[in-house]
């Protein structure tokens, strides 16, 4: 993502990416915190009804890797019909 926001013209500060581990295996952050740990989670529906969805590789690399790593929305995604797709 950083290099996307450089390409688009973006300042990044130089530390963020000295402490970034990159890849499909990196740390998951908990980022429901302070008063959103109390709202009912939102998961966004992947289907957009707009044509094809494209899932990155690194998603289904994690999925394969980490049988902790299952997010309602893309489990439910991938139990439809349309499985994983082409990647």
């Amino acid at each position: 993502m950083l290099k996307e926001a450089r390409a688009a013209g973006l300042s990044i500060e130089r530390h963020l990416g000295a402490s970034l581990q990159v890849g499909p295996f990196a740390k998951l952050h908990r980022s429901r915190r302070r008063f959103y740990k109390f709202k009912a989670p939102f998961h966004r529906p992947i289907a957009h009804g707009k044509g094809a969805v494209l899932i990155h590789r690194s998603v289904k690399q994690r999925w394969d890797a980490d049988p902790k790593y299952r997010p309602p929305n893309l489990s439910a995604y991938v139990a439809g019909e349309q499985g994983w797709g082409t990647l």
